[in-house]
């Protein structure tokens, strides 16, 4: 059966829960999930562990993910899901060693694929079931008419995928501002463009592009600019083609932030877009600029540092808001200079669970011990379900992280939304940066 899904609309989400409904219901016993990249198995390997799919985790105890690598073979047992790239799997059946699966997920099928004829066809067997997902429509009926469409139109319409142009809510907070090529911005900060070898042309039609409409692109390059300024811009490609060697993994981009960097994902051509850039809103640019324009756009204008202590207190505040906290003000307002400058509440969307109440702080640059120590005495003090909450547009202390640390084995959680991740957060929502920033 063939299901097609577009790029980041949750893709491994429905793949996991499958095979665990598959196992548990005693469809499956031999699962295994076949992906083109090494990158790509790496990546679900880790995502289906996270899932939480029950009360005895990822795919209960007894069901493990398993990443074949060379001589891991004996370790493919009963109830594993078994995690391979194509390759690996015709090697390991020239070899015959291979156990007999009884369900097999292709991810990404390829639009050229002639199923039958293949060698992982023949190997897999007649009686097992074949779940192909796809971000696209392939060409070939070798395996059927889909079972399941989610395409880019439905996932837009959903708010599960970014678009620029067209309004997916009444309010306009799914909408990046216009852009504006007179923003003196465009032209004193720079913008890296990174990319794939195989991708090299795609990147300077790209550059020409850019710099076309106004923007100061550096010299492309294929790994990560060690020159990049607060302020700068890292535009990483995605394709087919670099996926086999991504250039940004989560480490590298936090590094990038930290340093004041923007890094913006594009999509080139539909591929599966790795989870530690599906976070950071990748722009789909296959039918033209004008998305990553408007993208770049709302970074130039999400300048956190023009605020004065006021008014950022105000933005954390609608944020919060916009992201479900409920706010006390009266109570707020009678605490003064305590130490905390908001109190909210913060309960799961379809009421589960005991309401989390928050002592939140918001600050203008780093937090200082003396700041983050009295929030962490003020929770302690207050006990159950309470937590904390520090919100900064820059990052706390070293010496601050160590108290947070210490606190929480101690059982006082303060959660920390430091300037990349409260970036992050508000270009989800960029009616916010035009109402906070725009004139400022």
């Amino acid at each position: 059966m063939r299901v097609v899904m577009a790029t980041g609309s949750g893709k491994s989400a429905v793949m996991g829960h499958a095979l665990a409904a598959l196992l548990a219901s005693g469809h499956a016993r031999q699962p295994l999930y076949l992906t083109p990249h090494r990158a790509i198995a790496e990546q679900m390997v880790a995502r289906l562990r996270s899932l939480d799919l029950g009360e005895e985790g990822l795919l209960g105890d007894t069901h493990q993910v398993h990443l074949l690598r060379p001589g891991s073979e004996a370790e493919i047992r009963g109830g594993t899901v078994t995690v391979a790239t194509s390759s690996q799997f015709r090697r390991m059946h020239r070899t015959r060693r291979l156990p007999e699966f009884d369900v097999v997920v292709l991810d990404e099928l390829d639009s050229d694929l002639d199923w039958p004829t293949t060698t992982v066809a023949a190997a897999i067997g007649r009686d097992a079931t074949v779940i192909a997902f796809s971000s696209h429509l392939p060409r070939g009926d070798s395996i059927g008419q889909p079972v399941f469409t989610y395409d880019i139109g439905a996932a837009l319409a959903d708010g599960v995928l970014v678009d620029t142009f067209r309004q997916g809510r009444t309010d306009q907070s799914g909408r990046w501002p216009s852009f504006n090529p007179r923003d003196p911005s465009h032209s004193q900060r720079r913008v890296f463009l990174g990319g794939a070898e195989q991708d090299r042309n795609t990147v300077q039609m790209l550059a020409v592009d850019l710099r076309r409409a106004g923007i100061r692109v550096a010299e492309a390059s294929e790994g990560i600019p060690s020159d990049a300024a607060p302020g700068d811009v890292f535009v990483s490609v995605l394709s087919p083609s670099s996926l086999q060697t991504p250039l940004v993994d989560d480490e590298v981009g936090r590094s990038l932030e930290r340093r004041g960097v923007d890094v913006v994902p594009v999509v080139t051509e539909y591929s599966a877009v790795p989870a530690q850039l599906a976070a950071r809103l990748p722009v789909d640019i296959t039918n033209g600029t004008e998305g990553l324009l408007r993208r770049l756009q709302a970074g130039a204008m999400l300048d956190l540092e023009t605020l004065d202590p006021m008014r950022f207190e105000r933005l954390v505040s609608v944020l919060l808001d916009r992201l479900g906290f409920r706010s006390s003000p009266s109570i707020a307002a009678s605490v003064g200079d305590s130490g905390v400058d908001i109190i909210a509440t913060f309960q799961d969307p379809d009421g589960f669970g005991i309401a989390t109440q928050y002592l939140i702080q918001a600050r203008v640059g780093r937090s200082s011990f003396r700041d983050v120590d009295k929030l962490v005495q003020l929770v302690a003090d207050a006990g159950q379900p309470w937590r904390g909450m520090v919100v900064t547009n820059g990052q706390l202390t070293s010496v601050s992280g160590r108290r947070l640390a210490r606190a929480r084995v101690g059982g006082v959680v303060v959660d920390v939304v430091d300037g990349p991740r409260l970036r992050s957060l508000l270009l989800r929502h960029p009616d916010l940066i035009v109402d906070h920033f725009v004139g400022r």
